[in-house]
C-alpha cells in the first residue's frame, strides 16, 4: 500500500473510531482502536503518522482536540461540521430520536442491549445546542406508574439472549421464582432448574420484560413466557438451530408475536352507568371512559350511560372496579344488530380483541359470567375491609 492510501486510510479510520463514541478519546485510546483493525501498528512511526493525521483533520476542521499538551495528550471528538457531514441522522430525527428515548423507563436505559442507542444519543444530544438537549429532557421523560415494581435485570449477557431470538438457536437457562425487586442470585444448575428453551421473542409488559419462548415437554412442545429478571443465562447453544420439526415450526409462527396468554376473553355487549365523577371524562370531546366503548350519553341525572364491550375475565374485572359505576345492565336484542359497527370501531383504534358474539343468549351467557367474577372480587375486597375494621387503635 503506498503512502497517500494509507494515511487516507488512518484519516477514515479515525472518523470511524469517533463516530462510533460518544465520548472524546484521548490519542492513546484511539491508537489501540486502530491497532485492532489493523490499520496502524505499534511503531514509533505509526504512532507518528497518527498524530500527522490528527493534527490534518483539526486543520480542516473534522476534529476538536482539547486537553493536555501535544498530540498526544489531546482528547478527540468529531466536530459539530463532522457530525453534519458524516452522520445519516438529520437534526429533526435526532430530536425524535432523543424524545423516544425519554420516554424509556430508567431501570432500562442502562441494559447492555441499550447501550448502542445510548451511544447515538449521545452523539445526537452533541449536535445540538445544549440549552435544546435541556429543554428536551425537562419536558419529555418517563413517568413511572405509582403501582408498577420493575424486577431487576442484573444478567449481563442480556445481548446474548436478544441475539438468540434473532439468529433461532436455544439457551439454557436457570429459572428462580422470586418476588418483584429482589436480586437474583445465581446457584449450580441442577437437573431441576436447568431448562434448555428455544426464544422467540421479547415483549414489555406491565412494567417488566418477558421472554417468549417454546420448550420441549415430554414429547410435545409448549410455549410459555418467563420474566427476564427471573432468568439466569447459563449457556448459549450457537451451534445449535431451531428443530426441522413441523409442530415445532407450527407452534412458532402461532405464538410469534402473543406474548402474555391469557384465558379466552369472552366478550359481550352491555351497558354501565358511570356517576358525574366518571361522567366528566365524557364531557371532553372525544374522550372515552373505556377502550372498548361505543357510545355514550348523559342522563337526566348528570350520569352517563355507556354502551361498550366487556370481557369474562379477571383483568377486565379489575379494570372495570376502578370505575365509579352506579348501574349495570346486559342490552337489549335490538343493539346486538350493531355487532358490524363494533368491529370497524375496533380496527381504527387498533384493538386487537374478539368482538361479542352475534347471539343473545351467548352474550347474556358471558355477561352473567362477568358478573360472577365482579360480585366475587367486590366479596373478597368486602370481607378484607371488614376484617381491617375490627382492629382497634392501641394507645
Amino acid at each position: 500500500m503506498n503512502r497517500g492510501k494509507r494515511i487516507d486510510r488512518v484519516y477514515i479510520g479515525i472518523l470511524k473510531v469517533l463516530l462510533k463514541e460518544p465520548q472524546a478519546l484521548s490519542t492513546g485510546e484511539i491508537w489501540k482502536k486502530l491497532m485492532a483493525e489493523g490499520i496502524l501498528g505499534r511503531s514509533e512511526s505509526d504512532k507518528k503518522t497518527l498524530n500527522r493525521a490528527l493534527s490534518r483533520l483539526e486543520e480542516l476542521g473534522l476534529v476538536n482536540g482539547s486537553g493536555g499538551r501535544g498530540r498526544g495528550g489531546k482528547r478527540w471528538e468529531l466536530s459539530r461540521k463532522a457530525e453534519t457531514m458524516f452522520s445519516q441522522i438529520s437534526q429533526r430525527d435526532g430530536i425524535g430520536f432523543l424524545v423516544l428515548l425519554s420516554l424509556l423507563p430508567d431501570e432500562y436505559r442502562e441494559l447492555p442491549v441499550f447501550c448502542s442507542i445510548q451511544r447515538i444519543a449521545g452523539r445526537i444530544a452533541r449536535r445540538l445546542k445544549t440549552s435544546t438537549v435541556k429543554a428536551l429532557n425537562e419536558k419529555f421523560f418517563y413517568q413511572k406508574p405509582y403501582t408498577m415494581r420493575f424486577c431487576p435485570i442484573n444478567d449481563e449477557k442480556l445481548e446474548e439472549i436478544v441475539k438468540a431470538i434473532i439468529e433461532e438457536y436455544p439457551v439454557e437457562v436457570i429459572r428462580k421464582d422470586l418476588p418483584i425487586d429482589w436480586p437474583l442470585r445465581e446457584s449450580p444448575p441442577t437437573g431441576g432448574n436447568l431448562r434448555k428453551i428455544y426464544p422467540i421473542s421479547l415483549f414489555y409488559y406491565d412494567g417488566n420484560f418477558y421472554v417468549g419462548a417454546v420448550r420441549k415437554h415430554g414429547e410435545e412442545w409448549r410455549y410459555r413466557t418467563y420474566l427476564l429478571g427471573s432468568l439466569k443465562l447459563y449457556s448459549t447453544l450457537p451451534h445449535e438451530t431451531f428443530p426441522d420439526d413441523r409442530e415445532f415450526k407450527k407452534l412458532v409462527e402461532q405464538k410469534r408475536r402473543v406474548g402474555m396468554e391469557f384465558p379466552g376473553p369472552k366478550p359481550f355487549l352491555f351497558k354501565v352507568v358511570l356517576s358525574e365523577i366518571g361522567g366528566r371524562e365524557l364531557k371532553i370531546g372525544g374522550a372515552l371512559a373505556f377502550t372498548t366503548q361505543l357510545e355514550a350519553r348523559e342522563r337526566e341525572d348528570g350520569s352517563f350511560e355507556v354502551l361498550l364491550v366487556g370481557y369474562a375475565e379477571p383483568r377486565f374485572c379489575n379494570e372495570f372496579l376502578q370505575k365509579d359505576f352506579i348501574e349495570i345492565y346486559p342490552p337489549e336484542k335490538e343493539e346486538l344488530k350493531r355487532l358490524n359497527e363494533i368491529g370497524e370501531v375496533f380496527k381504527k383504534r387498533g384493538i386487537n380483541l374478539p368482538p361479542p358474539p352475534r347471539s343473545y343468549r351467548k352474550n347474556l351467557e358471558n355477561f352473567r359470567e362477568f358478573i360472577s367474577i365482579l360480585d366475587g372480587l367486590i366479596e373478597k375486597k368486602k370481607r378484607a375491609t371488614e376484617r381491617a375494621r375490627k382492629f382497634k387503635i392501641r394507645e
